[in-house]
């Protein structure tokens, strides 16, 4: 993989919510890193190009946010 941004997102909206911090979030997809909010061993993704988004964790555990490259 040329970088670490997040280059798909999964739009499924059977995914769009999931409080379990246990479940994986990341994944490959076509050779780029991939984030589902279920679970990236979920069937049935609706993966879509992001344009390359950075992962952030919201202060110690809090909530996963992607965050546009450009606006950092």
């Amino acid at each position: 993989m040329k970088d670490q941004l997040i280059r798909w997102y999964c739009a499924s909206p059977a995914h769009r919510t999931n409080h379990d911090d246990a479940a994986d979030k990341l994944t490959i997809n076509e050779g780029e890193w991939a984030f589902c909010p279920l679970d990236a061993r979920a069937p049935e993704h609706d993966w879509r190009r992001t344009g390359g988004l950075e992962l952030v964790r919201g202060g110690g555990r809090g909530p996963i946010v992607l965050r546009s490259v450009r606006a950092v």
